[in-house]
């Protein structure tokens, strides 16, 4: 074999030898696909450490969460509950939130000046509530106006329209609640009750002074009575 012919072989050798050497760099370039959710957004934050955070839920039976205020786009004001379509996506630098749309936002409490008042109407005591364990120490009450509920969670004030028919089914809508701050035990029993309310859709009135509030399968889920 003649020296070039050798020479030729080796070159070819070692640059083989130095192509397998390299490692594989595989680009997919697909970008992370987003996942669309619909958040409520209470009309009051909570403070989470040392940090202001959103009470959120996707669904009007689910108990409010906690949550950073961290949704790109939005801009949160105080004493409006938002429905909201959000965006998350998930990639090496961690999980982001944007807002797709602002589907709606329900009015404020302390701006609701067309509401009407409900002084001088029976004022209707919260006895039991399914979910939680009641504390007899704070008084959770409501009151009936035309076309309005009004009352205290135990903490707030709140309002809400309302609809009702002879045929003793009840919708109650969105509730706009003022925003102080109360110890946890009584927070927690608030939430678990404006969650109980936008759940009724049957009541009982009876002859003994009780006011039964019940889901939709029929089961009492709040129970109020005249006095404590």
């Amino acid at each position: 074999m003649h020296k070039s012919t050798r020479w030729l072989l080796l070159v070819c050798t070692l640059l083989l030898a130095a192509c397998g050497s390299q490692p594989v760099v595989e680009e997919s370039g697909e970008e992370p696909v987003p996942l669309e959710h619909v958040f409520y957004v209470a009309p009051y934050t909570e403070l989470c450490g040392e940090a202001e955070c959103l009470l959120v839920r996707e669904t009007l039976a689910e108990q409010w969460e906690q949550r950073p205020n961290n949704i790109d786009g939005f801009v949160y004001e105080a004493g409006y509950t938002y429905k909201l379509r959000i965006a998350e996506v998930a990639d090496e630098n961690g999980t982001t939130f944007t807002l797709v749309e602002e589907l709606s936002r329900e009015g404020s409490f302390e701006n609701n000046a067309t509401a009407e008042p409900v002084e001088n109407r029976q004022t209707w005591y919260l006895d039991y509530m399914l979910t939680n364990d009641i504390s007899l120490d704070t008084n959770i009450t409501l009151q009936f106006g035309e076309s309005t509920i009004a009352g205290t969670g135990g903490c707030n004030e709140y309002r809400a329209s309302f609809s009702a028919d002879a045929a003793e089914t009840i919708v109650i809508d969105t509730i706009d609640a003022t925003r102080q701050m109360c110890s946890e035990r009584v927070s927690q029993q608030e939430r678990d009750f404006f969650d109980a309310l936008a759940m009724i859709s049957q009541y009982e009135q009876t002859d003994s002074g009780t006011l039964i509030f019940k889901d939709l399968a029929g089961q009492p889920i709040l129970t109020f009575v005249t006095s404590r």
